[in-house]
């Protein structure tokens, strides 16, 4: 058994969990008292001697009254009791073998992903990592798993890792089994008495952050809708199965935004307005505001959705609530400190990290007016404390955590974040992991690791959004330049929703990359000069396309008219011998007149025979005047004397040997080049 390794412990603590052997968590955390007291090899302790144990062996925390509950109901006949001391027996080492192989098992399964995980960091930094540096993965993947790992050394790369095995099932079910072991296991370390899960008996008020609204309303993105959505059936699940303490109280839990927040949110309806009126440009930072102008085409149109956005709320109980608070009358209330902001802008300065110090001031404003309505009553667990700010704004549980800020150190913080109210909320209620009960979406990894990675980029694009529009004030920039640079801020993916295996490593690109301005301006000048490259190439071969064009274009009419050419010689052929036979056919009839008339003048037998004038003889001489008068008939109105002309011509050519095929084609085909 690896000493200390609170992973391993918290998953071994999940799949225990599932065991039907074990009917709650005092039956599994015995298994773990007996775990440390066998590590130890030593029978007799003291209850805090055992929680100091269970930390050593274990990396647990427990509260020491949840120990002596556990010592006292489910070590019986096992131990003996001497005032403040419990001597274990030499039967509690009886059938631990199985607990213990599980653990190992456990360790195994998780060694395993962590090495793969400094493998993978190593690939992302190009070198092999030192055996500090595995020390300090280790201990942020332990700080990503435990919900305190945002600002992390290599948060962005654990998430990067997450992310690119989400379709890795085994990986999923391994990583989700430490999440589920954590949630249990804070849950348990939260809780001074187990007997009270399964109800509420605080009368608790939430205020919310501006991203909680818009995540109520799904401004954010589906993944933030959800988280929401998971919180708010809890806090409804609460109110319907416990009565608030207060007669004057209609809800156990109440959701409030502070004054604060809503002049918060006004200002970002405002920014709306100036820019779907062109007056501003929209940060591609704020994903809300994205949502916001989409569909919105005049002032008219945001102020709607102003007025919805609070209706909405409004429907589901989240309205404002002020709290009047007078600094100078409550002054030990009053949070406001000037040396806690003063050193926290250094420690920004130091960290090249940017600083508001409004925001600063007015989030310790909200804190005093939170300690204000607690009375000061501070130093209650979340169960019992009366009133929290719940937000996402890494300065805002940063001020909230630091002990400068807190009056006491053991004080509950004035904020917390939804995933830690989602799983006290889930644990208090016993609601558990069995496959029939619905687990909200934070206590998934891969989520967590997807709004890591979002918040990263969205703050990176924040950065370079304000470097950009300086650069731009200052000249350095033209408008083509800005106009550019923030479509490439646009296409960032920005929202957990659109963040996966497929696109993690560009977004680790652009995570990484200090030079964002100067290499993508460097990266269009490169673009151009190619582009400018390929032109030219274009036009070369345009120019040869067009050369190569032009003869095919020539070949194809030369082609085309000697076609034509060869059509108007057959044409030019048949109308000529049809011309001809219609000339012979003519002058045939002319010569059959002539040779009958010489034929009868000169020949005295035949003209004898026609004097006879007999019946053949009548016949004869009537078709030879028939034959007479078609010819003289024909002649001036039914010969085609063009025809007749034609059939001549054609005549005399074939004679003389005028207007051959060749020449004909010739002659047609120069004709029709001058007509084209």
């Amino acid at each position: 058994m690896r000493k200390n390794n609170l992973l391993a412990s918290v998953a071994l603590f999940r799949k225990l969990y599932d065991r039907e052997d074990y009917n709650n968590i005092y039956d599994i955390l015995a298994e773990f008292v007996r775990g440390a007291v066998i590590y130890e090899n030593k029978l007799t302790y003291t209850s805090e001697e055992i929680k100091g144990l269970l930390k050593k062996v274990y990396g647990f925390e427990i509260p020491e009254s949840v120990i002596k509950t556990t010592l006292r109901h489910r070590f019986e006949g096992k131990l003996t009791k001497v005032i403040n001391s419990y001597t274990f027996h030499q039967s509690i080492k009886e059938n631990f073998e199985e607990i213990e192989r599980e653990l190992v098992e456990v360790n195994d399964k998780n060694e395993g992903l962590i090495k793969s995980l400094y493998q993978y960091i190593s690939n992302k930094l190009g070198k092999e990592i030192s055996k500090d540096e595995e020390i300090k993965i280790f201990e942020n993947f332990t700080h990503f798993t435990m919900d305190n790992g945002y600002s992390d050394q290599y948060s962005e790369l654990i998430g990067a890792f997450v992310v690119s095995n989400q379709g890795n099932t085994e990986f999923i079910n391994n990583l989700n089994s430490i999440r589920e072991g954590i949630i249990l296991y804070q849950g348990l370390s939260y809780t001074a008495d187990l007997n009270e899960l399964g109800k509420w008996n605080t009368d608790l008020d939430i205020f919310l952050a501006p991203e909680h609204l818009f995540n109520a309303l799904g401004y954010n993105g589906i993944l933030f809708e959800e988280i929401f959505n998971d919180f708010y059936m809890l806090v409804n699940d609460i109110n319907k199965g416990n009565k608030p303490s207060n007669k004057n109280r209609e809800k156990k839990i109440r959701l409030f935004y502070p004054h604060e927040t809503k002049v918060e949110i006004d200002g970002f309806f405002f920014i709306g307005e100036k820019i779907v009126s062109g007056k501003k440009t929209i940060d591609p930072s704020k994903i809300a505001m994205e949502t916001l102008v989409k569909g919105a085409n005049t002032v008219s149109d945001i102020k709607a959705k102003q007025v919805n956005f609070y209706n909405q709320l409004k429907l589901k109980g989240i309205v404002e609530y002020d709290i009047e608070f007078d600094a100078a009358k409550h002054s030990k209330y009053n949070a406001v400190d000037q040396n806690v902001i003063t050193e926290l802008e250094a420690e920004a300065k130091k960290n090249k990290r940017p600083f508001d110090e409004e925001f600063c001031y007015s989030q310790l404003v909200l804190f005093s007016k939170i300690n204000f309505k607690r009375l000061g009553r501070n130093d209650l667990p979340f169960e019992k404390i009366s009133d929290i700010y719940i937000t996402e704004n890494a300065l805002s549980k940063y001020l909230a955590h630091n002990n400068a800020v807190k009056f006491n150190k053991d004080d509950t913080a004035f904020a917390k974040d939804i995933d830690f109210a989602i799983s006290r909320f889930w644990f208090k209620l016993k609601k558990g992991f069995n496959l029939d009960n619905y687990v909200p979406k934070s206590f998934d990894l891969i989520n967590k690791a997807k709004i890591i990675l979002s918040s990263y980029t969205n703050n990176t694009i924040a950065r370079e959004y304000y470097k950009i529009n300086k650069q731009f004030k200052d000249g350095q920039l033209n408008e083509e330049d800005v106009v550019r640079l923030n479509i490439e801020l646009k296409e960032k993916n920005n929202s957990p929703d659109n963040i996966n295996e497929q696109n993690i490593d560009e977004t680790l690109i652009f995570l990484r990359d200090e030079n964002f301005i100067e290499n993508i301006k460097r990266e269009n000048e490169r673009k151009n000069t190619k582009l400018e490259e390929l032109e030219k190439k274009l036009a070369e071969y345009e120019n040869k396309d067009k050369e190569q064009l032009k003869i095919q274009v020539e070949k194809e009419t030369n082609e085309h008219i000697t076609e034509l050419a060869l059509r108007e010689w057959k044409e030019y052929q048949n109308k000529g011998w049809v011309a001809f036979r219609y000339f012979t056919l003519v002058l045939s009839l002319n010569l059959l007149l002539a040779i009958l008339g010489f034929f009868f003048a000169f020949n005295t037998t035949a003209k004898n025979w026609l004097i006879e004038f007999g019946t053949f003889q009548k016949t004869v001489s009537m078709i030879y005047i028939s034959f007479i008068l078609i010819e003289i008939l024909g002649s001036k109105y039914i010969f085609d004397k063009i025809k007749i002309l034609e059939g001549y011509n054609w005549l005399i050519a074939i004679i003389m040997l005028r207007n051959s095929k060749k020449e004909f084609l010739s002659h047609t085909i120069e004709k029709l080049k001058t007509q084209k």
